[in-house]
């Protein structure tokens, strides 16, 4: 399987051992050349506009002859919008997005809209810090005990309308249940496993699906 990290830069990822996996891939936009280094990874290529880390840092990578995309700061998508669209580009099969949840509301909600981009191609995609992990789903999810990344399970609209969606193997189960953005506004926040696996389904829409832990 095709894997890629990407680095951004907001809340550094702490846990999980990410410098221990092996990614076909590293991408650093940006402020994710300060987490890479940081955390002792090389990254494999390299995007932004850089207004965010020191020159000098660009220039370290470009001697060791890493690819580099420089993009003006005038320019009407983020550096971690360039990054995921590399990653489908490179045909990967798993993406992982680290330093994408951070102090800007407004880069932390752009960061979940661009998991739309990866589940166009079916690319599981996953938006990650110490606290959470998110990614989008459509139709079906399993979801079990041993790989879960924490105890509360949330199920948010990504779209306008979630239609029969049922939960089984959760503390609070729904059956065929049309959930409305407009109005569904935190029913589906804060659910538990109650068995070993859980199942989501539905028929049409997609969800934001938050594993979290305090």
């Amino acid at each position: 399987m095709k894997k890629t990290l990407i680095l951004l830069g907001g809340n550094l990822y702490q846990g999980r051992g990410y410098q221990k996996e092996k990614f076909d891939y590293v991408i650093a936009a940006d402020g994710g050349l300060i987490a890479a280094e940081k955390m002792g990874i090389l990254p494999t290529h390299i995007v932004g506009d850089f207004d965010t880390v020191p020159k000098e840092m660009v220039d370290f990578y470009q001697k060791k002859n890493i690819p580099v995309r420089i993009f003006q700061p005038e320019k009407d998508m983020t550096d971690g919008q360039i990054a995921v669209e590399m990653a489908v580009e490179y045909q990967s099969e798993e993406i992982y997005i680290l330093g994408g949840i951070g102090t800007r509301m407004d880069h932390t909600l752009g960061n979940i809209q661009l998991l739309a981009l990866p589940l166009k191609e079916n690319i599981p995609c996953y938006l990650c810090d110490d606290y959470n992990r998110i990614q989008l789903i459509q139709r079906e999810k399993i979801v079990r005990k041993s790989e879960v990344f924490g105890k509360y399970i949330s199920l948010l609209p990504f779209t306008s309308v979630v239609r029969d969606l049922t939960l089984e193997g959760f503390r609070y189960p729904l059956c065929h249940y049309d959930m409305d953005i407009r109005t569904n506004l935190t029913l589906g926040i804060s659910n538990e496993l109650k068995e070993e696996e859980g199942r989501i389904s539905f028929s049409e829409g997609i969800l934001i699906l938050i594993e979290a832990r305090d």
